[in-house]
């Protein structure tokens, strides 16, 4: 029987701290193929600033960085820390805020550790104390019973080793979360983590009725013990297993019939084979050339036999040689391929992706079950997503709507002056989002039958049933501008561009387009100069009127057709829910829903430019992008997300 790996976690705090926090978090990912390959993190957190529910939801948006970071990387479990700890870093020191953090990944027996600002490590193993010294990241085996204490500087500085050594030789856990706190005197905290080899315990059963029946009637046999084994593994079944005797009474029958037959096939076999060589009985008569033939013949039989089994072990070892060169032959290729494309990948990306694509097709012929296959994937995969930008992302909470009213159900997304707009059909509201403070205030409240939204600069445009109007995002002044059309059908999108208005129809296959005209709008006018029959999708105006169906990509000015064509992208659209860009911005932004990915392209050539994937974009409706910030909001239900552009 295997053994198995355990492992208990337990927080231990000293004395309050007025001026700091201390917060410690654990995760384990729910994905199989996560929980295989990344493991369980254990992530402590120290900032030095009053402790309140707003430095604890400062902790948590750091750890939840830190976690998705981490999971989302690529590589070994050690860089994938490294990355998500420099990153971690980076944004504590864009917030300005006093803090540390000590990170660790426990993947079977293998701890990896990263830590910054002053935190520590401490390993008790054996009655052994040890300060674990590390400038970024580290790794190790833990043993049995070894302890270890992620600390914050307080608990680091200020708790002695020797005490600490002492306690943790207890059996129990509790016991030692209860011995530490109570030798932590001073201020601070600290995660403590026990990995336990755990020896699986076979219980004796008593045995079944059957079990005893058997051995009264010393029946003898591998069913019976069968039987045996059977119940005594699984005695909560408590199977009955007398049929199995009936079976083995039968069985006996017939091998009792059979057994004579067989013994003298055998035996006639034999005497047949052995005749020759066996000295001839008193008395029978037999022809000595025809024994000496029989000889020969059993002889050159045994020759061939001996001679065929050397050819056969031949021809395996000729294949098992040809396969091995084959092989190696194979991975020299594909590795040569892989370092030249490395070389080439920021001088000629074009050639560097053949050179990937080539490499693919060869490691493909080897098995997958190759050692050296899984290698050699992992470090095509990162190049090929490195030469196509491919980046997988984590996406942070930016704001959580879901609380500020009831029946929330937010369905756009408009970026607009330093403010996010989101149209909340639940309600009929609109909310405004500042996204430097991340202050959330409702510029609309209740009205019925909110169906679009669309921004320019300081104004806001709403259309409803009833029609449009225009409200000013400081002053919150309305002004109707127009009312609804007869020639309205499905109204599915909104944009402006220098005071017109323009609203896609998707049922009508039309876009409605309004001028202004005093302190009005003039309209609707059809945009289209001619049919246009595709599935309307959405679309977003900088002068040219930008369209996007399930999986194309439209560019049309003053109603007509251009041509536009989407460059070197590594893979087709599938599933387009959203399409963004502003006048001034260089690329168009293309949210594909299906593949759960924002393309980036170039709006002057239609060259791609990048793909940035997180499986969190699948469930999104829409996005908008500061591009001067390299910013992208995400909208996910009644929660803005966001993530940062290279």
């Amino acid at each position: 029987m295997e053994k198995s790996l355990f492992a208990q976690a337990g927080e231990i705090r000293g004395k309050k701290d007025e001026v700091s926090l201390t917060a410690t978090f654990q995760f384990t990912p729910s994905e199989e193929h996560l929980k295989q390959t990344r493991g369980t993190l254990f992530f402590l957190i120290w900032l030095k600033e009053e402790a309140s529910d707003k430095a604890l939801t400062d902790s948590r948006h750091l750890f939840e960085a830190f976690k998705d970071k981490f999971y989302a990387g690529v590589g070994s479990n050690l860089k994938a820390l490294e990355l998500a700890a420099e990153d971690l870093k980076n944004l504590i020191g864009q917030s300005g805020t006093t803090a540390g953090f000590v990170a660790a990944n426990l993947w079977g027996s293998v701890l990896y550790l990263a830590k910054f600002g002053g935190t520590g490590v401490i390993l008790v193993r054996e009655g052994t104390v040890k300060k674990i010294d590390f400038a970024k990241v580290a790794s190790g085996s833990l043993f049995d019973n070894d302890t270890v204490f992620l600390t914050d500087p307080l608990f680091l500085e200020n708790t002695d080793l020797e005490p600490l050594s002492q306690v943790s030789v207890k059996s129990d856990f509790e016991e030692i979360l209860t011995a530490v706190g109570e030798t932590a005197k001073e201020k601070g905290g600290a995660f403590c983590l026990r990995l336990s080899v755990q020896e699986p315990v076979e219980r004796l059963e008593p045995l079944l009725i059957a079990d005893l029946s058997e051995r009264e009637k010393g029946v003898p046999g591998p069913l019976s013990e069968l039987g045996r084994k059977i119940s005594f593994r699984w005695p909560a079944l408590r199977l009955n297993l007398d049929f199995l005797l009936k079976f083995q009474m039968a069985l006996k029958k017939v091998a009792t019939v059979l057994a004579p037959l067989v013994q003298e096939y055998l035996r006639k076999t034999a005497a047949f084979v052995l005749s020759p060589w066996l000295p001839r009985p008193p008395g029978v008569l037999e022809d000595e050339a025809w024994r000496k033939r029989k000889r020969i013949i059993e002889i050159a039989a045994v020759l061939a036999a001996i001679l065929l089994v050397s050819i056969s072990a031949g021809s395996i070892n000729r294949a098992r040689h040809a396969s091995t060169e084959r092989r190696e032959k194979t991975i020299s290729a594909v590795e040569n391929k892989l370092d030249e494309a490395e070389k080439l990948k920021n001088i000629n990306p074009a050639n560097a992706a053949n050179l990937v694509s080539e490499a693919e097709k060869e490691l493909n012929t080897l098995s997958s079950k190759d050692p050296k296959y899984v290698n050699l994937r992992e470090k095509l995969d990162v190049l090929s997503a490195e030469i196509n930008r491919v980046f997988q992302v984590g996406l942070e909470t930016f704001v959580d709507l879901t609380n500020l009213k009831g029946k929330i159900e937010a369905k756009k997304l408009k970026l607009a002056a330093g403010f996010l707009l989101v149209l909340d059909k639940g309600t009929g509201s609109v909310y405004k989002v500042e996204t430097a403070s991340k202050k959330i205030s409702i510029l609309v409240s209740e009205k019925a039958d909110l169906q679009n939204i669309a921004a320019a600069g300081e104004l806001l445009y709403i259309q409803s049933k009833d029609g449009v109007k225009r409200i000013d995002l400081q002053t919150k002044a309305e002004k109707k501008l127009v009312s609804s059309s007869a020639k309205w059908q499905k109204l599915v999108a909104a944009d402006t561009y220098r005071g017109n208005l323009y609203l896609l129809d998707e049922a009508a296959k039309q876009i409605w387009k309004y001028l202004p005209v005093g302190d009005g709008l003039a309209g609707p006018a059809n945009y289209f100069s001619e049919a246009f029959n595709e599935t309307l999708v959405d679309f977003t105006v900088d002068g040219n009127v930008w369209i996007a169906s399930k999986n194309t990509i439209f560019k049309f000015f003053g109603g007509k057709k251009q041509a536009f064509e989407v460059k070197n992208s590594p893979q087709p659209f599938s599933e387009i829910a959203d399409i963004y860009t502003r006048e001034g911005n260089s690329n168009l932004y293309i949210f594909d829903k299906g593949a759960g990915g924002l393309f980036i392209i170039e709006k002057s050539s239609g060259s791609y430019s990048g793909l940035y994937l997180a499986d969190k974009l699948k469930e999104a409706s829409c996005l908008v992008v500061d591009e001067v910030k390299k910013t992208t909001y995400v909208l996910v239900g009644n929660i803005i997300y966001s993530f940062n552009l290279r």
